[in-house]
């Protein structure tokens, strides 16, 4: 009986021991992502995440919080009402964010109806005095509610965990975008934000879902006079029509001998 309490006790030890030790790790890993002041020459800063040459660029399973209402958004919550999503990076002390919000907020505005936007908040890009490097979540979530008050930010924003897990796992970069099909596949991923580009992405995945898997647009336009298209049917035709082009010109110079 003795040594069964003695092996019970050894047991309750190992695993607290173990429990701690992983706590020190998570606070060690955030403490590394969150840096205390940007360094250009970091190479670890830049690059990483999912392999988008690969077939399977399947959106993981992440969870973030809303910072409005503190509760907690899984990966699947973005894809509300069957829609594709956009998720750009952003935080209060990066510029290239702040810069371009106010196209991506047209983008929102314009796109929102058949698209769901989201601001991924990430690290402090320039930690500082008065918005340093994330030590907690609830720092990190005070800072998400500062910039919404700050800078106005339409755009609905859900915040990373502490070591920045879906950031990371969708590639490190300082101010980046991604654009996911309703299928939860990545269309697109940008390394800096650039809002025409998302808007591209934005069409070709509208577009593929208004020719469907068997009724071609572009052949149906091609049967009608010009005058005789609707107007939705006119825009389609030419998105569709821009981008087969583009791709058989792209096609044709990668096969052509360097």
């Amino acid at each position: 009986m003795k040594f069964l309490i003695m092996l019970s006790f050894a047991c309750s030890s190992f695993m607290l021991n173990a429990a701690d030790n992983l706590s020190k790790y998570a606070v060690m890993e955030a403490e590394k992502y969150n840096y205390t002041a940007y360094d250009a020459d970091d190479t670890a800063w830049y690059g990483g995440g999912i392999n988008l040459s690969d077939s399977n660029r399947y959106f993981p399973d992440f969870v973030f919080i809303d910072p409005v209402t503190e509760k907690k958004i899984t990966s699947a919550d973005l894809f509300k009402g069957n829609r594709a999503v956009v998720i750009e990076y952003g935080n209060v002390t990066c510029p290239s964010f702040l810069s371009k919000e106010n196209k991506m907020t047209q983008l929102y505005r314009k796109y929102k109806k058949d698209v769901n936007f989201y601001v991924m908040y990430i690290r402090e890009n320039h930690p500082g005095r008065n918005f340093p490097e994330h030590r907690s979540m609830k720092t990190k979530i005070d800072h998400a509610k500062k910039m919404i008050e700050f800078d106005k930010i339409e755009i609905p924003i859900i915040v990373d965990d502490l070591k920045g897990t879906a950031h990371q796992a969708l590639g490190n970069y300082p101010n980046s975008s991604v654009v996911i099909g309703k299928d939860r596949m990545i269309a697109y991923r940008g390394k800096m934000n650039v809002p025409e580009q998302v808007e591209d992405s934005i069409k070709d995945l509208l577009a593929h879902d208004k020719m469907g898997a068997k009724v071609s647009l572009v052949d149906k336009a091609n049967s009608m006079k010009k005058g005789e298209r609707s107007p939705e049917l006119q825009f389609w035709y030419e998105v569709i029509l821009a981008r087969t082009i583009e791709n058989k010109t792209q096609k044709s110079l990668s096969s052509q001998p360097k």
